[in-house]
């Protein structure tokens, strides 16, 4: 019972996190178009009062003799919105995926952290949690929380104090981390319905996946065009087969990893 409501209080800060990131597209939407709007200069009509026709030769058309129209002073046109041109412009059609970072130490010390797990042909898991600035999604925290694993498996306990941790450093969660310890870097099937959850609230969401012994480390996502809804539709549990064409998942090429980029790793177990 403790772990259902540790399970719905993670779902639920994820639905708020889903809420925040579409009302700040909407907001960047709601920007495009301000911006898009230009001021409408209409022309004064010209005066007919002046006008005069030349009654000697009727067949002619009339010639105004007024003055030119005069366009209204740039005083009484409305001022043109405000845009910040820092921001990343949103495709309103078909919005793309915004920029994650990665830094590769996280990377790193995760597979350090890992490494007695790895000797025992344990899987290892993490949260990759950051925040959101000018439109891109950067990881900063890398959260170990209490778990449990197997050779294939690994399962988390403390999903409230992870929320928590989260809450109080106004983080969001941008995906996950684990290891194959002793197979190569792949998606399983337990893994892509695990991901299911992430990428279902935040379309960028990524899954890396560190392959030691192959000396792998590969970063994934579930196909938008398909493994998205595949998985969505899919009901059964545990692992089982799926097909592999159209592929499921891919790597994920709206991931930056920087070299240089710093994080902070709360281990908890």
């Amino acid at each position: 019972k403790a772990h259902e409501e540790s399970e719905r209080a993670r779902l639920k800060r994820l639905v708020e996190e889903k809420r925040a990131e579409e009302a700040h597209r909407n907001e960047l939407a709601h920007r495009l178009r301000l911006a898009a709007q230009s001021p409408l200069v209409v022309a004064q009509p010209i005066p007919t009062d002046d006008v005069c026709y030349d009654i000697l030769d009727q067949d002619k058309p009339p010639a105004a003799t007024a003055s030119p129209a005069t366009l209204p002073s740039p005083s009484s046109l409305s001022s043109v919105p405000i845009f910040d041109r820092n921001m990343k412009p949103i495709n309103l059609l078909t919005p793309s995926l915004r920029d994650v970072t990665v830094p590769r130490r996280l990377i790193e010390r995760f597979k350090n952290l890992a490494q007695r797990n790895t000797d025992d042909n344990i899987e290892t898991c993490g949260i990759l949690a950051g925040k959101l600035s000018r439109n891109i999604l950067t990881i900063t925290h890398l959260v170990l929380s209490k778990q449990s694993g197997t050779s294939d498996s690994c399962i988390t306990t403390n999903e409230v104090e992870v929320d928590q941790f989260q809450r109080d450093h106004d983080l969001v969660t941008i995906g996950w981390i684990h290891t194959h310890p002793s197979q190569t870097a792949f998606l399983s099937s337990v893994d892509l319905h695990t991901h299911y959850s992430y990428q279902c609230l935040m379309s960028e969401a990524v899954a890396i996946v560190c392959a030691p012994t192959y000396n792998e480390d590969k970063i994934f996502m579930l196909t938008p065009d398909y493994g998205l809804n595949f998985i969505r539709n899919c009901r059964e549990t545990g692992f089982h087969p799926h097909p592999t064409h159209p592929p499921l998942y891919t790597l994920a090429d709206h991931v930056r990893v920087f070299n240089d980029a710093p994080c902070e790793v709360i281990d908890m177990r």
